[in-house]
């Protein structure tokens, strides 16, 4: 059996039962957006990622309306209305498609489920979600409405093999449901600030309870084979929390939260160890470990000032995707979170780098960002840059470079968006404060196994290693 498994959408698989996992988007085709409704208009203002709506206030009742999914290149106009009706005890009952849920004040919900209907067709798309009540002590009211799920009762794709698996597990966890997105901690409200630590916090454990119901479902019946499960847990913990244990990093306060969060994986592995008694092997496997995140780097705005990249009219800045970027003029650019490439001819589409300059043009950038120093801490902010190299069937999508970021450093999110800022390097005031996107020398993963015969140095030899020993 594979618990969360990376991977989407499935028809076939040699795996068997499968439950997809990372790859798995929300009913709305994003990797989560979230619902933000206030009463207060001014706390609908700023840059979310997510959707904001006002509250509005009809007597004693509060209405809103959820956006239901839609399909790329269709108008996104299916809402759902709902009425919230606050109670004197401070809690509220939220009122949608027939079904009355009650809600208490800073706590989330139970699951809720949704139906909606999609297309002309009407196809029909069922859904759940959990939401977070609050009346705040100035006398506004806010609700917010976690990114939907699809129903692992009866999902519009196949998100496991067979199909029916997701049903089974949702039977066997307690409040007969689970979440179903890929990516599902809600990083990005948290990072906006509409849910707070505490929020977030109560969410994860919540998460976690629901992939060990399920690993503890599966150890009951397991007797042979493999059974794979993983716990996201532990690495969403450390992106949002390393702030909590680096006395560097702009935001910090300090908090326990990763340190309760390996205390409780720890009692998972003892509860899983005592279910297999003394039979078979437990292996405990992170394809990476973490660092801080203290500053952002900005490797276009490097390339531009090294003369690599231009940009129209002689500006200094662009915006996402490269938007005023004068690719005649351009030999290098960066997207994505470690990628360098060059504007090849041939491969780009206004390419002007022959192939025959690649070697040496590759080779120079490298020694350039090596060599780059942060002008604000006077440390160099890239340990190295590795020269990338790529079967014929992937050398036109491979890039040229692949950088390796020093401890405390990373891409910024401007440039995994192929952006151009002013200035070259600028602190990480966001929450996400821990990350693992730098050289793999400083965020070494782990091999544990109860069998010292199994062993694997490199996360390349796992696989190999670990069908040898079942043999």
């Amino acid at each position: 059996a594979m618990l969360f498994y990376n991977a989407n959408f499935v028809q076939k698989s040699r795996l068997d039962p499968l439950l997809c996992g990372m790859g798995v988007w929300d009913a709305r085709g994003t990797e989560g957006t979230y619902f933000f409704y206030s009463t207060a208009p001014a706390d609908l203002k700023g840059d979310f990622r997510g959707m904001t709506f006002e509250l509005r206030r009809e007597g004693d009742v509060l209405r809103g309306e959820i956006p239901g999914p839609y399909r790329a290149g269709q108008a996104d106009t299916i809402r759902e209305p709902f009425e919230l009706i606050p109670k004197s005890d401070g809690a509220a009952d939220l009122r949608v498609q027939g079904q009355t849920n009650s809600l208490k004040n800073g706590r989330w919900s139970d699951w809720i489920k949704l139906r909606f209907t999609l297309g002309t067709f009407g196809s029909r798309v069922d859904v759940v979600t959990r939401v977070l009540f609050r009346n705040h002590a100035d006398g506004r009211t806010t609700l917010y409405v976690s990114p939907l799920n699809f129903d692992p009762a009866s999902p519009l794709y196949a998100i496991s093999h067979p199909k029916t698996y997701a049903t089974e597990l949702a039977e066997h966890v307690g409040g007969g449901c689970f979440h179903t997105r890929g990516m599902p901690y809600d990083t990005q409200a948290l990072s906006d600030g509409v849910i707070s630590d505490e929020d977030f916090r109560a969410q994860w454990s919540t998460l976690m309870d629901e992939d060990e119901q399920m690993l503890a479902h599966e150890l009951s019946r397991f007797d042979a084979g493999m059974l794979f499960s993983y716990f996201e847990g532990p690495d969403i913990i450390q992106h949002m929390f390393w702030r909590g244990i680096d006395a560097e990093h702009p935001l910090h306060k300090p908090d326990d939260a990763i340190a309760q969060c390996y205390q409780r994986c720890d009692a998972i592995l003892g509860r899983a160890r005592a279910a297999m008694g003394t039979e078979g092997t437990v292996v405990v496997l992170s394809d990476h470990g973490f660092a801080p995140f203290r500053r952002a780097v900005h490797i276009n705005a490097i390339l531009r000032d090294a003369g690599y990249l231009a940009i129209k009219g002689g500006a200094s800045q662009s915006g996402e995707l490269f938007e005023s970027v004068d690719w005649g003029k351009t030999r290098a650019y960066a997207v994505g979170f470690n990628a360098v490439y060059l504007n090849r001819a041939g491969r780009e589409a206004q390419g002007v780098v022959a192939a025959s300059d690649t070697a040496e043009m590759t080779s120079r950038i490298a020694a350039l960002l090596e060599g780059f120093v942060d002008p604000d801490t006077r440390e160099r902010a890239i340990k190295m840059a590795y020269a990338a190299s790529a079967s014929a069937e992937n050398a036109s999508v491979s890039p040229d470079l692949i950088v390796g970021y020093a401890r405390g450093y990373r891409a910024s999110w401007e440039t995994a968006l192929g952006a151009v800022p002013s200035k070259t390097v600028e602190p990480n005031t966001r929450k996400w404060s821990g990350d693992h996107c730098i050289d793999p020398d400083e965020v070494p993963g782990i091999f544990l196994s109860s069998d010292a015969k199994l062993d694997a140095k490199t996360l390349i030899d796992v696989t190999g290693a670990i069908g040898h020993h079942m043999r």
